[in-house]
């Protein structure tokens, strides 16, 4: 059995989450804080980044302008993905913050291809 001690923001966090309603399956489910950066694929349509869901232990593949539960992906470029976070805080200056996630290995010098991936065009 795992327990994980919350801390006042995450549980505060987790209650704003938890009165949003029953998450949905997917894409749509994910919340930011839940998924880590597998890889980025470059296709002829731009960037796609496939990441990893540790709680239902999936992956799913992320493009611009997906809805993610917390918020939505911003922009994806070679190495990171910019995601804006809905912020549940009435005392923050903006409802919402900038989340990047960046890719943390040596680049293939092949055009077109990530570190562990390939390319899909």
């Amino acid at each position: 059995m795992v327990h994980t001690v919350l801390g006042e923001e995450d549980e505060v966090k987790e209650k704003d989450l938890q009165s949003a309603g029953p998450r949905p399956d997917g894409v749509q489910g994910l919340l930011i804080d839940e998924i880590e950066l597998a890889g980025i694929f470059k296709t002829a349509r731009g960037y796609v980044a496939q990441v990893a869901w540790r709680a239902g232990h999936k992956s799913y593949l992320l493009k611009e302008a997906d809805q993610l539960f917390d918020g939505d992906v911003v922009s994806i470029s070679r190495n990171e993905v910019v995601f804006k976070q809905i912020v549940q805080d009435p005392t923050a200056s903006k409802p919402f913050r900038e989340v990047v996630k960046s890719l943390a290995t040596v680049w293939s010098r092949q055009p077109g291809c990530v570190p562990g991936m390939g390319s899909l065009a």
